[in-house]
């Protein structure tokens, strides 16, 4: 996936101090809902609100 969608997957790895790696769901054109932390989802600008991306995010679509 080039140009991820509303429902794609993002996936990437990187060695957080908690976690091997991230998961979360497209659900705008900058936006993406996952759970990082034990206050359980969140939603976030994609990519990292702007910041410089850690790792290398892979985009998967389920169905197109």
């Amino acid at each position: 996936v080039t140009s991820p969608k509303p429902g794609d997957i993002v996936a990437v790895a990187y060695p957080y101090g908690d976690a091997t790696g991230h998961v979360a769901v497209v659900t705008g054109s900058s936006t993406t809902i996952g759970a990082g932390s034990e206050d359980g989802s969140h939603s976030t600008g994609w990519p990292w609100n702007g910041a410089s991306p850690k790792g290398n995010p892979i985009y998967r679509r389920c169905k197109d």
